[in-house]
């Protein structure tokens, strides 16, 4: 098929990160892996989910979709005999949000104020996909608007919304003892960034984002980083980790660039190039 325009191109890549949608769940596997500290990963579908472990239960951040639910907690309960206590969403997508209602059950749900606005909402359309409204039991009962610490299992866990960037709701969420961040999806490496125009997003906030948070959060050679959908799967492959110092490092010749700077490059690509098709029309 011919692309009429360089924008017409992009909203076709920009589509591909909630296709997870329409998949068999029953061949899903959901795996666990030790990041740092006391903070693991678990893949299977959608958003990958940070686990935290320790003497007072389970957190997790995010928690992909609805059928995947039973996988999630046997592969939890692989890690600890502890209850999951506690659920923070990165952002409200389906991909993150789906298995809120179960989990809710037992767990308490927190978010930013966006967050549970928009799972109230639903929306139209999400990368072409109408999600309905989520179920009450899905919606978090604790938000926040500009930052939230969960002080559990020897961490100051912090969720920090940074406006404007995936959707209008995203929350990085940083564990400072195991020197582990959660970007949600503003940080990918899959290819462009999927924006969420419609629900507040924006492709140069979420540049701005990513710089911000190479800029603020403490810089370390043990940085481990992840992102909502490919990120971990980038580190386990490679088995490679953050280069030291973020705020600092320079890639030097023949080095590849950091994750995080294709990202913010790949960001800047986009952006630019969604304004030069609209200048151009």
């Amino acid at each position: 098929m011919r692309l009429r325009s360089p924008l017409a191109a992009l909203s076709l890549v920009l589509t591909a990160p909630l296709a997870a949608q329409d998949r068999d769940f029953s061949k899903v596997e959901v795996k666990a892996e030790k990041v740092a500290g006391s903070v693991y990963m678990l893949t299977g579908a959608g958003g990958n989910i940070a686990v935290s472990i320790g003497e007072d239960g389970v957190l997790v951040v995010d928690d992909q979709f609805a059928p995947l639910v039973p996988k999630i907690q046997a592969a939890i309960k692989g890690l600890s005999d502890k209850p999951v206590r506690w659920v923070l969403n990165t952002h409200w997508h389906p991909d993150h949000t789906g298995g809120n209602e179960e989990l809710g059950r037992t767990s308490t749900l927190i978010a930013h104020d966006n967050v549970r606005k928009r799972l109230a909402e639903g929306s139209p359309s999400v990368a072409g996909n109408k999600v309905d409204p989520a179920p009450k039991g899905a919606l978090p009962v604790i938000t926040f608007d500009h930052s939230l610490t969960v002080h559990v299992n020897g961490e100051d866990i912090r969720a920090l919304h940074w406006a404007k960037g995936h959707t209008d709701g995203d929350s990085i969420i940083y564990f400072p003892a195991s020197n582990v961040v959660h970007m949600g999806d503003d940080f990918v490496t899959y290819g462009l960034p999927f924006v969420d125009v419609g629900s507040g997003g924006s492709v140069l906030g979420m540049v701005e984002n990513v710089e911000k948070a190479m800029a603020t959060l403490p810089a370390c050679p043990s940085w481990t980083w992840e992102a909502g959908a490919a990120c971990w799967a980038w580190w386990r492959t490679s088995r490679r980790r953050w280069p030291p110092c973020p705020t600092t490092s320079r890639s030097s010749p023949g080095t590849a660039p950091s994750p995080a700077r294709r990202t913010r490059g790949s960001s800047r690509t986009c952006y630019g190039t969604a304004s030069a098709s609209y200048r151009g029309r």
